[in-house]
């Protein structure tokens, strides 16, 4: 078995799951999301950084990727309250979240 996304996360197929990227229009995050989509997920992108996050979800689509963005400041419990409905109410399936190191406390999106 290769080193795949896939293998990593302990899933067989992620086709039409959907991963929540907090920091997702840059570094680890992009990166994470570009995997992601290379093994069929839908992605849903959360950054502070509006204007690179509409140009990463741009580009993303454009090469037919399923992308959706939040701006979301993950110190703030009002805006990971908010990116957690959004993505509820937008799709359904499997979630990866990769938190950028900061922790809200009891904050839960279940």
């Amino acid at each position: 078995m290769g080193n795949t996304i896939e293998n990593t996360l302990g899933m067989s197929d992620l086709t039409g799951k959907v991963a929540v990227i907090t920091g997702g229009a840059s570094g680890i995050g992009l990166g994470l999301a570009e995997e992601f989509i290379g093994a069929g997920m839908k992605v849903v992108l959360a950054d502070i950084d509006e204007p690179r996050l509409r140009d990463v979800e741009s580009r993303l689509t454009e090469s037919g990727a399923e992308v959706a963005t939040v701006v979301c400041n993950t110190t703030s419990e009002a805006d990971v309250r908010w990116l957690g409905l959004a993505t509820r109410v937008g799709s359904c399936g499997s979630r990866v979240v990769q938190q950028r190191g900061i922790k809200l406390g009891s904050v839960t999106l279940e």
